[in-house]
């Protein structure tokens, strides 16, 4: 099951990684438009350990060099209904591109997304202590980066035995520690806060977890309950928004 499973997975997000370049170049796009599947939660199935997770990118990046290198292929097929391997024509088979610049676009368009609250979940069922865990998904993010299989990251935080979206720097997912390995490793993506089930407050308290500039409109205190105009509509200014839209305004 294991093995078949994985082969249409890395199937389908190969064909989608060249469906994706096809698409950068017809844009003429600057960076690579890449397609990112993400870690879930231990409970749901397959891809949620960071093993998984590496081996299901990896083996999909192999197939995108198949696809784009080999005229044919070997493809499962109904043949009076049974399924069978048969070799087929590639649509795929681009003779403009060799093996070399194949593995680079197979890597730059098929990355993963991690989260770190998915990865937390596993703390449930993990044989040590709290500082422990901390050293294991450390060293997992390390060997993911070191193949450069993380592209994007969701950064959300529960307490470790559910995905439950608090407020991040309220549960107990390592949020610091690893963005400052990501940091370290040249990691250049997104990091998006994912607030989910708290909404406005997870992400404008995860914005203040990590110091960036977040005020209200009439005090520099408190971020939450702030009103424009009297309109009754919570409004936030944020980052490279936040000096401009602040200047002027009174402390009291």
């Amino acid at each position: 099951i294991e093995q078949d499973g994985l082969q249409r997975t890395n199937d389908g997000i190969a064909r989608a990684a060249i469906y994706a370049w096809k698409k950068e170049r017809a844009k003429g796009l600057d960076k690579p438009l890449f397609v990112a599947p993400e870690n879930i939660w231990p409970d749901t199935g397959y891809g949620a350990h960071p093993k998984e997770l590496k081996k299901i990118v990896q083996q999909s990046r192999q197939r995108m060099v198949t696809r784009l290198t080999q005229p044919q292929f070997e493809e499962r097929v109904t043949e009076n209904g049974k399924d069978v391997m048969k070799k087929v024509k590639n649509p795929d088979f681009d003779p403009t591109v060799n093996q070399k610049q194949a593995q680079r676009l197979a890597e730059d368009h098929i990355k993963a997304t991690f989260d770190v609250g998915h990865a937390n979940v596993w703390r449930k069922y993990f044989k040590g202590s709290d500082q422990d865990f901390k050293k294991w998904m450390g060293k997992q993010v390390d060997k993911l980066n070191k193949e450069k299989i993380i592209g994007h990251v969701h950064l959300s935080d529960n307490f470790g035995f559910e995905d439950e979206h608090v407020t991040p720097g309220e549960g107990t997912a390592p949020i610091g520690p690893f963005t400052k390995k990501m940091q370290e490793s040249g990691f250049e993506g997104k990091m998006v806060i994912e607030p989910a089930h708290q909404d406005v407050q997870a992400w404008t308290g995860g914005m203040k977890f990590f110091g960036s500039p977040i005020y209200r409109t009439q005090t520099w205190t408190d971020i939450e309950g702030s009103y424009l105009a009297g309109s009754g509509s919570p409004t936030y200014m944020v980052g490279g928004y936040a000096t401009d839209a602040a200047a002027g305004i009174p402390e009291e």
